[in-house]
């Protein structure tokens, strides 16, 4: 178990934001961009849809490799979705990194789905005996194959994703953070000694925070900054929670316009830089790439990755951008 690397109260976060606002930055040299080239920038958050499951939102692994080339991103953890995940690490060395998940828990409650998901495999809320025995027993005879360098993406509580005024593939979810289902997940994470990546947003903070708690043995990868939480708040619960990171996918506007920003007019803000600076080792880098879109995007997101990592200290990008995630799946550097 790793623990922060400091630990500062939530005023002296305020006081230092706002003295740091005044002063200017305190945290040395920031990285070059020509330091970055070859950066083995690991992508710790994204998905592969397979077009077995859906031809219109579905990709194959060439389009993931040609997108992650053009956005200059060495390896990409996989958070779902499909049988072919476990695959990928093996046929393509270096590339990825497979997490279990399968079946994405919004579709595990869609009825839609059930033509594609064992009726034992589906989910109502992640609170009754037969969902959570059928359910953790699945994750736990996937994770012993070995295969695996972690859990998720775990979606519990989730509003619908649309593309345009239609409704993708990803209908909401219900499941609470804190149910039986999650937290049994969570002691499976650390019987493996696994970290388990969980979707939750910002609304149902108060039901992760309590699962995290319960589970301090889990390591957890709050995905999309907490769905999207403030500096503020995330440095609190970085200091109270040493079993508690949070990746920074999705946090880009040019595919997901309601989660803001990290960048205003080209500039790492402020706040979220000093937290990046006190938490270095707290964070994971991470795009959300899903569908189709996502990838043709492939070259601006990588800008933008680039954009945020050249305006932290080298040690600080180093381990955001990839050593982070090199410790915690226990990959080969």
């Amino acid at each position: 178990m790793h623990k922060p690397q400091s630990h500062i109260s939530r005023r002296a976060f305020v006081l230092g934001g706002l003295a740091a606002t005044v002063a200017g930055p305190s945290f040395g040299a920031t990285s070059r961009r020509e330091d970055l080239i070859d950066f083995p920038l690991i992508d710790n958050h994204s998905h592969l849809i397979p077009k077995s499951l859906t031809r219109r939102y579905g990709s194959d692994p060439e389009d993931i490799i040609k997108a992650m080339d053009a956005a200059g991103i060495k390896r990409m953890v996989l958070v779902g979705f499909g049988d072919e995940i476990p695959e990928l690490p093996k046929r393509y060395p270096g590339r990825f990194v497979a997490a279990y998940i399968r079946y994405n828990f919004r579709w595990r409650q869609d009825r839609r789905f059930r033509r594609i998901i064992p009726p034992e495999q589906m989910i109502v809320d992640g609170s009754t005996p037969q969902e959570v025995d059928a359910i953790s027993a699945e994750f736990e005879d996937a994770l012993s194959t070995g295969l695996y360098n972690a859990l998720g993406e775990v979606t519990t509580i989730a509003n619908p994703i649309h593309k345009g005024r239609q409704q993708a593939p990803f209908p909401g979810s219900n499941v609470s953070p804190d149910s039986p289902l999650v937290l049994r997940l969570m002691e499976l994470a650390a019987k493996f000694d696994l970290p388990i990546n969980i979707h939750c947003e910002a609304a149902a903070a108060d039901e992760m925070v309590q699962a995290v708690s319960k589970r301090r043995k889990a390591r957890v990868i709050w995905a999309h900054t907490g769905s999207y939480l403030d500096p503020t708040r995330i440095a609190s619960l970085l200091e109270e929670h040493p079993n508690l990171d949070f990746d920074l996918s999705s946090k880009n506007r040019l595919y997901q316009q309601r989660s803001g920003s990290f960048l205003s007019f080209g500039k790492l803000a402020q706040s979220w830089r000093q937290l990046f600076e006190q938490f270095p080792d707290r964070f994971y880098f991470g795009v959300d790439f899903l569908l189709p879109d996502h990838w043709r995007q492939a070259s601006a997101i990588g800008e933008y990755a680039y954009s945020i990592l050249e305006q932290l200290t080298p040690p600080t990008a180093r381990k955001i951008g990839y050593a982070n995630a090199v410790r915690s799946y226990r990959l080969d550097p």
